[in-house]
C-alpha cells in the first residue's frame, strides 16, 4: 500500500505493479472465459447494472480489505435478495388486499433503493469512524 516504504525496503515498485496488473488481467480473462463458456453466449446485458451495484455493495458493506468481511457482505446481501425479499413480498401480497390502497408495491424494484441506502450508510459510517 505504501510505495515509499516498499521502495525503501528494496522492492522494485514498477515491476511489482506491472506483475499485479498482469496477474489480475489474466484472472479476469480466465473468469470471462469461464463465464462465457457457462452461458455459451456473450452479451453486455448478461452483466447488467444491478449485478454491478450488488457486487459493489457487498464489497463496501463487508470491507474492501477484509476477505471475511466481504464474505459477510455477500451473505447479508444475497440473503436479503434471495430469502428475505421474496418472503416480504409474499407477506405483503397477503396483507395488501385488506388495506385497499391500490396495487401491491413491487419490492424487487425497491431493492435498488435498499442497496443504495445500505451503500450510502456504510460509506457514511466508515467516514465518520475514521476521520
Amino acid at each position: 500500500e505504501d510505495e515509499t516504504a516498499a521502495l525503501s525496503s528494496g522492492v522494485n515498485v514498477p515491476r511489482v505493479r506491472m506483475s499485479a496488473f498482469v496477474i489480475s488481467s489474466a484472472i479476469a480473462g480466465l473468469a470471462g472465459a469461464l463465464y462465457a463458456g457457462t452461458f455459451t453466449y456473450v452479451d453486455t446485458e448478461l452483466f447488467a447494472f444491478h449485478v454491478s451495484s450488488m457486487i459493489l455493495t457487498m464489497v463496501i458493506l463487508g470491507g474492501a480489505g477484509s476477505v471475511p468481511g466481504v464474505i459477510l457482505g455477500v451473505v447479508l446481501i444475497v440473503g436479503y435478495d434471495k430469502m428475505i425479499l421474496p418472503y416480504l413480498a409474499s407477506l405483503l401480497t397477503l396483507i395488501w388486499p385488506h388495506l385497499s390502497v391500490g396495487p401491491v408495491p413491487n419490492l424487487r424494484g425497491a431493492s435498488f433503493l435498499t442497496f443504495g441506502l445500505a451503500l450510502y450508510l456504510t460509506v457514511l459510517w466508515r467516514a465518520r469512524k475514521n476521520p
